[in-house]
């Protein structure tokens, strides 16, 4: 005697394998970015380039503020400490008061945790020194502004070797602690250290 099966245990035996065929194909790509143009910026994209570059500076002037004073107070070794202590709170504060993503990164990192997001990976390969603008169908807009080092910024990423080095040897022992696969060590005054990436969701 055959057993036919009801019709809706049948549907939903065909659901089932819908739904384990769905589990395992692979995701939708992410939205890709596309650069452009400042002069090419329409009214609205204008107004997500202005608060992603307001969220820059900000961000900019509250970092040196405080590297600023940690070295008065105690030299480029109390500088460190403030830099793997407060430049991803002051980052996330800023996020959240502008309503964007903002980070800095770098194709020698000295902290690991400041790897780029997916979107800003690609558009790094060719090390862009000049300003960068993208934006994708859903409407975001993001940015890529290189960072120049600063002569000051040479007592913790310049030489630490040589006859005069950059580096002092109490400094270099502080970063080796801190920072076991540090990479950004070697610049010059000028040298493109990194990059701010800013990223402002559709309006």
């Amino acid at each position: 005697m055959k057993h036919i099966l009801p019709i809706a245990a049948v549907t939903a035996i065909a659901f089932l394998f819908i739904y384990l065929a769905n589990l395992s194909s692979p995701a939708a790509p992410t939205q890709s970015m596309h650069t452009i143009n400042l002069t090419d910026l329409s009214p609205q994209q204008q107004t997500q380039h202005q608060r992603a570059m307001a969220a820059q500076g900000e961000m900019f002037q509250t970092l040196i503020s405080r590297l600023t004073a940690a070295m008065q107070e105690a030299g480029p070794t109390n500088a460190i400490t403030v830099c793997s202590t407060d430049a991803k709170t002051i980052a996330d504060q800023i996020s959240t008061k502008h309503n964007l993503q903002i980070g800095r990164t770098s194709n020698k990192l000295r902290n690991q945790n400041n790897t780029p997001p997916a979107w800003a990976t690609q558009a790094l390969q060719s090390n862009p020194t000049e300003p960068l603008i993208l934006t994708n169908k859903l409407g975001a807009l993001a940015l890529i502004n290189p960072i120049k080092l600063a002569p000051t910024c040479l007592q913790c990423h310049g030489s630490p070797t040589g006859s005069n080095p950059d580096i002092a040897p109490q400094t270099q022992a502080a970063l080796n602690e801190l920072y076991p696969n540090d990479q950004a060590t070697g610049y010059k005054e000028g040298d493109l250290r990194g990059w701010f990436w800013i990223q402002v969701p559709p309006q």
